[in-house]
């Protein structure tokens, strides 16, 4: 029988700061790497302003949101990406629970076609990109992990990402609705926020994690890839 020593002595208290449904909805919110003020949070969460200040004010004290004042708003963060992928973990094993067999989470097509992960590109776009840097073998993996070789690198370099110590090892980030890996980790949001600067995708201006794709802009992106070409716009 497992001992009851080998489990971490801060899971329960992780465990409890999870299981409010109020918490999860702003951690969901929060999961796409912008800042959102307390106001915005109690909305997602139908709450009131001082129920959604004292959730977040356990939040910040548990070291899973910093939170920053800008005017005389103040933003809430998620400090870790780790804290984001366990709530798209939570998101995609509830979905499992419900059906009796297994079957893709339903998400809009729209959040599925393309959305931002905690600041990767995530859905169908972002498995295609990750498919194919695996395809196009621009990525080596050995006992340590993900690795992007010679070719790997000259393709970033062409998108305009500087590779800094920063921003590697490479980083797969299981996607909640495709359950596949897309480019998580700070490789990934640089390559998103690169994907952006040439307009192959942008923000949707209803504020959500929906990302707008230009379809020539991405067809032409996925073809560099596969061709070799540069990337630069």
């Amino acid at each position: 029988m497992p001992s009851a020593l080998l489990i971490p002595p801060h899971l329960d208290d992780v465990a409890r700061l999870l299981s409010d449904p109020s918490r999860l909805r702003m951690l969901w919110a929060l999961g796409d790497g912008r800042a959102y003020t307390a106001t915005e949070l109690a909305r997602v969460a139908n709450l009131s302003a001082p129920a959604a200040s004292n959730h977040l004010t356990r939040m910040v004290d548990a070291g899973f949101l910093e939170v920053r004042s800008q005017g005389r708003h103040r933003y809430f963060t998620l400090t870790r990406e780790d804290i984001g992928r366990a709530v798209e973990a939570m998101a995609a094993i509830s979905i499992d629970i419900a059906a009796t067999s297994p079957k893709l989470p339903s998400a809009r097509p729209a959040l599925r076609y393309a959305r931002r992960c905690y600041g990767h590109l995530a859905g169908e776009c972002g498995v295609a990109f990750w498919d194919h840097l695996v395809a196009e073998n621009l990525l080596n993996v050995d006992e340590s992990g993900w690795l992007l070789n010679d070719e790997g690198e000259r393709v970033f370099a062409a998108l305009g990402i500087q590779l800094t110590r920063s921003l590697l090892p490479v980083r797969p980030c299981l996607d909640w609705t495709e359950r596949r890996w897309h480019l998580g980790g700070a490789l990934g949001r640089a390559s998103l926020a690169a994907l952006q600067d040439r307009g192959v995708v942008s923000p949707n201006p209803s504020g959500d994690r929906v990302l707008l794709v230009d379809p020539h802009r991405w067809r032409e992106f996925l073809q560099q890839l596969r061709s070799g070409r540069s990337c630069s716009a």
